[in-house]
Formats: structure tokens, sequence, C-alpha cells
């Protein structure tokens, strides 16, 4: 290959990848700008929740935690007893 073969296929590829580069760049704008529009239309649509099924779903919450814990406390108690 000559020089000059060589010189314009590196010219080719270089324009190729700005051009690859370009539109991809664009593609990232589109969709972040697309990703705030939905947030926002999720945002307005959404409802807020009312309080007492709030302080439902905290109470439940708590209840799962506090057995759930007490479950490992005596797990841990048995097997400490028992010496493994």
């Amino acid at each position: 290959m000559s020089s000059n073969k060589i010189i314009s296929w590196f010219r080719r590829l270089r324009e190729d990848w700005n051009r690859i580069i370009t539109v991809a760049r664009k593609k990232i704008i589109s969709w972040f700008r697309r990703l705030r529009e939905d947030w926002n239309r999720i945002i307005t649509v959404a409802r807020k929740p009312d309080r007492n099924f709030f302080s439902l779903n905290l109470k439940i919450i708590l209840l799962v935690m506090t057995i759930v814990g007490i479950l490992a406390y005596i797990i841990q108690l048995v097997f400490t007893l028992i010496g493994v």
C-alpha cells in the first residue's frame, strides 16, 4: 500500500468515527431529555399516599423487622448454647 492510500484510509476512518460519535452524542442527549420529560409526567400524575395507608405500611414494616430480629436472636442464642 502506498502512503497516500494509508493516509486516505485513516482520514476516512477518522471521519467515520466522528460521525459515529456525533450520532451517539445526539442519541444520549435526546435520551436524557426524554427521561426528564417522562419523570415530570410521572411526578404530575402520581398521587400522594394518604396518611393512614402510610401509617399502616410503617407499622407492618416495623412488625416484620421486629419478628426477623427476634428470630435472628433466638437462632444465635441456640447456636451459642449448643457450642457450634
